[in-house]
């Protein structure tokens, strides 16, 4: 249930369903791209970095989906209704290729959209990354507790 609400400017806002493990794979690439980067600075404050965000990740996914090579043979999945429902803002030039896609395919947009994604998804995660982010995740944990014991004292 890909749902394209308009948006003034250069923007397209997709409201769409993916699995569970999909969100997660995303979310880790998030994660990574953020790894290391340092937020701009304003005039008025510290910037948002682009880099590491939900919806940029979800434009890298589509722009390469939409090259050609990226998407022969592949199998549109299903969507379930008990997927979670996430909201991605991309840009116009990203979006319309893949609505054009869709529309060659005869397949719901939605269902060219989550094919993007997983099949992104499938390249860019290696389970090493989730190998390393369960360990960089349990480290932090254990920090935290050892700070809230500190804290308590």
């Amino acid at each position: 249930m890909a749902k394209k609400t308009p948006q003034p400017g250069l923007t397209t806002t997709l409201v769409h369903r993916i699995a569970p493990d999909l969100l997660q794979a995303m979310d880790l690439l998030r994660w990574y791209q953020a790894l290391g980067t340092e937020p701009t600075e304003r005039d008025d404050g510290p910037a948002k970095d682009p880099r590491g965000s939900r919806n940029a990740v979800a434009s890298q996914a589509l722009v390469w989906f939409a090259k050609p090579a990226n998407h022969r043979d592949v199998t549109y999945t299903t969507l379930r209704s008990g997927w979670i429902l996430i909201s991605v803002t991309v840009p116009r030039s990203v979006y319309e290729p893949i609505a054009a896609l869709a529309d060659r395919e005869r397949v719901q947009t939605s269902r060219v959209i989550e094919a993007a994604f997983r099949l992104y998804c499938e390249l860019m995660v290696p389970e090493e990354m989730f190998r390393y982010h369960r360990t960089v995740s349990q480290h932090g944990t254990s920090l935290l507790r050892a700070r809230e014991k500190i804290r308590d004292k």
